[in-house]
């Protein structure tokens, strides 16, 4: 559930531009540059450089690396009750959590996020 409602709080924070603070640090490919580029054409973020390693464990960097994971379709348009269930249909299907270093489990368990 972890990577569902982190996909889930991207959109959110995309779509209504809020908190200020995380929408200031998650962008669109599309917002890099002022032309054309193969990776502006689609609907991937970026995340603004960071100098710490253990900030790549944060929010920020596992729900953008999460979301860029995801069909184009589910990143598209609004966000309605069957999107969420397609959503989390995907997460099931392609997101396994790392327990304890050694077990996997379906992707409705805390732990570290993977995707196959």
């Amino acid at each position: 559930m972890v990577a569902y409602f982190s996909i889930l709080n991207v959109r959110k924070v995309i779509t209504n531009k809020e908190p200020e603070y995380l929408y200031t640090k998650i962008m669109r490919n599309s917002a890099t540059h002022d032309y054309g580029t193969r990776a502006n054409t689609g609907t991937n973020l970026r995340v603004k450089d960071i100098k710490l390693g253990i900030a790549k464990n944060s929010f920020r960097w596992r729900a953008t690396d999460i979301y860029n994971k995801i069909p184009r379709a589910l990143k598209e348009g609004p966000l309605t009750e069957l999107v969420k269930r397609e959503i989390k249909l995907w997460v099931s299907k392609n997101v396994e959590v790392n327990i304890n270093g050694n077990e996997t489990r379906p992707g409705n368990l805390v732990g570290a996020v993977t995707t196959h």
